[in-house]
Order: C-alpha cells, then sequence, then structure tokens
C-alpha cells in the first residue's frame, strides 16, 4: 500500500476501525428459536476528500465495489477502495 497517499492512509484507518467491528461481531452469538447462531459480516470502506467535483453516489458506488469485493475474496473480511489506485486493501 502506497503510506504516502492520504487516501491511503485514510483508507487503512477506516479498515482498521472497521475490522474491531467484524471481530465484535464474529464473536457475539445471536440467538434465535433455533438456538445459538454466530454471524459474520463483511465491509467495504471507502473516503472522499470533498472538491466541489464528486457526488455523494460515487462514495456509496466504491464503498460498493470494496464490499464486494471482500465478498469475493473469502467473505468475514473488511476491505478499503483506494480511489486513485482502483485497488481494494484489506
Amino acid at each position: 500500500m502506497d503510506t504516502t497517499s492520504p487516501y491511503a492512509l485514510t483508507g487503512a484507518v477506516f479498515a482498521r476501525d472497521r475490522s474491531a467491528i467484524r471481530e465484535a461481531m464474529e464473536a457475539t452469538s445471536f440467538v434465535d428459536a433455533n438456538g445459538p447462531r454466530r454471524i459474520t459480516i463483511s465491509i467495504g470502506v471507502a473516503c472522499l476528500y470533498p472538491d466541489g467535483l464528486q457526488r455523494p453516489e460515487q462514495l456509496v458506488a466504491m464503498a460498493d465495489e470494496a464490499l464486494y469485493a471482500a465478498k469475493g475474496s473469502g467473505r468475514n473480511r473488511v476491505l478499503a477502495y483506494q480511489q486513485e489506485e482502483g485497488q481494494h486493501h484489506g
């Protein structure tokens, strides 16, 4: 990962925080009528620095792309979308 890019650093921080959420969800036992269950989640993270040219839909599309990449790479993962590279980092 290019750690000189503000996008990369911000994405890494968001991914780390979301990993804590993912780990907490994985460690929680949910109980329903059939007994206890474990649930896992995948999270796609994206960030934009506003410059007046982006639309909110772009941010959602980038996060969605990262989410599907997380699901496609084995699920139960957190991946950050890197705007300038078009790559995903966990």
